[in-house]
């Protein structure tokens, strides 16, 4: 994309005119050896070029700086600061900044200082900039720098290339999904584990003595009492990790711009990881088998921040890594008890390797949530010619609904996404009570 022009209004008034007019004035003092006309050309020759070399040598010693925060998120009014300092000798008059502010539509900002600035001052001015486009990093600038003399015959512009950078960071979403960041495992596993012995340190209940319970968990004050082995009972120990996966293949990709399953789920992944670390808890990113595309377990404010500079970027690709693929390889990495946020688009609905992947995970004690895109109300990006299409799913494939029925039968919970969606309704309106053994 071609990088946006800075721009001033037009002014009226020009030195170069009255230059020229003494040229005239002096042509015609030599012509006719007229003295008065040649004090008349000299003036309006030497009085504008005086001033225009002034105002060039000024303008060099004129140093601007901006301040504007290295990110921020969907939505957001920021400030952008420029400081103007006069190192010259002299004054200089009416500076205009132009700026173009890119996560604004590329909007061109103005700002006039309507004063002098003598010798050694500085001067401040801001402006507000809205970031109205989708996640990214967008250059800020180009600047331009026009300053006048005081009479307003000759401009001086000075351009600046944009240099820095700002992150425009997903818009996160109050979902209030308490159960998702508030637990480490979904009701049915927890009621299975508990049947057995745990390791951690929270009394459950107590039982009669089986063969192969530890001595240590006998309790001896009430096998006195109850004139049989008795033993006390914990939950298991659980770590409360929150593992994140986006599928970036492009198959998966359904949807248009914002409305797409993508940035569906790259708002949720954002969402749930703040809430999350705000509660304490620890959470990893993953969305791809390179160490660019995923964030190891950590946790507070720079976690989020480190999550966030992956998500600003990521993209729907077919070389992206096969989404079952990536499960199985992070998989036996994932600390036990932990809770997996997944991304589920339509083409994964009859994939015997996702629903292998996801059984596995399952049986080694992870609880499960799947957000599964609604292939009907999303339009499909791409078809196999990769030309833009309207969904045209086979009919093997189950609709939303009913995957997302088959994955509770299984044990895990879904929550069905359409496009359009309020997510936050569509969260509060998320009901858990299905899963099942």
């Amino acid at each position: 994309m071609a990088e946006a022009q800075t721009e001033f209004p037009a002014r009226c008034s020009s030195g170069y005119t009255l230059i020229g007019v003494g040229a005239i004035a002096l042509v015609a003092a030599i012509f006719q050896v007229n003295a008065a006309l040649l004090a008349l050309a000299t003036v309006l020759i030497a009085g504008p070029l005086w001033i225009l070399f002034s105002l060039r040598h000024a303008s060099g010693k004129l140093v601007i700086e901006r301040t504007a925060p290295a990110t921020a998120f969907e939505g957001d009014e920021i400030e952008i600061t420029f400081r103007l300092r006069n190192d010259s000798e002299r004054s200089l008059f009416f500076p205009m900044i132009c700026d173009v502010f890119s996560p604004e539509l590329h909007e061109k900002k103005r700002l006039l200082h309507p004063h002098r600035i003598h010798p050694g001052e500085t001067v401040v001015q801001r402006f507000s900039g809205h970031c109205l486009l989708p996640r990214g990093i967008y250059p800020l600038g180009p600047t331009s720098l026009r300053i006048c003399d005081p009479f307003g015959l000759f401009e001086v512009r000075k351009e600046y290339e944009a240099e820095p950078f700002l992150k425009v960071y997903p818009r996160l979403v109050d979902i209030g999904l308490e159960r998702v960041v508030g637990q480490a495992i979904d009701a049915d596993q927890e009621d299975r584990l508990r049947r057995r012995v745990g390791s951690s340190n929270e009394f459950v209940a107590v039982r009669d003595y089986r063969w192969g319970d530890s001595p240590r968990s006998i309790h001896w004050g009430l096998t006195a009492h109850m004139g049989h082995p008795v033993v006390r009972e914990y939950s298991p120990r659980s770590t409360g990790n929150l593992a994140l996966f986006l599928d970036l293949h492009r198959e998966g990709m359904v949807g248009w711009g914002r409305n797409s399953s993508l940035d569906y789920g790259v708002r949720i992944c954002a969402s749930v990881a703040a809430r999350a670390l705000r509660a304490g808890r620890h959470v990893e990113f993953h969305c791809g088998t390179g160490s660019e595309q995923r964030v190891p377990v950590g946790n507070g404010a720079s976690q989020l921040e480190r999550i966030l500079d992956v998500l600003v970027g990521v993209r729907a690709s077919r070389k992206a890594i096969a989404f079952p693929e990536l499960l199985m390889h992070v998989g036996p990495r994932l600390a036990a008890g932990s809770t997996l946020i997944l991304t589920v688009s339509p083409y994964l609905f009859d994939s015997p390797e996702f629903l292998g992947a996801i059984d596995t995970l399952r049986r080694r004690g992870h609880r499960i949530v799947a957000l599964v895109f609604d292939g009907d109300t999303f339009r499909r990006l791409w078809e196999e010619g990769g030309e833009p299409s309207t969904p045209v799913w086979p009919e093997a494939i189950p609709s939303a609904g009913r995957f997302a029925h088959a994955l509770r039968a299984r044990g895990m919970e879904a929550i069905v996404i359409e496009s359009g969606a309020y997510l936050e309704a569509t969260f509060a309106e998320a009901s858990f009570t299905e899963t099942q053994a």
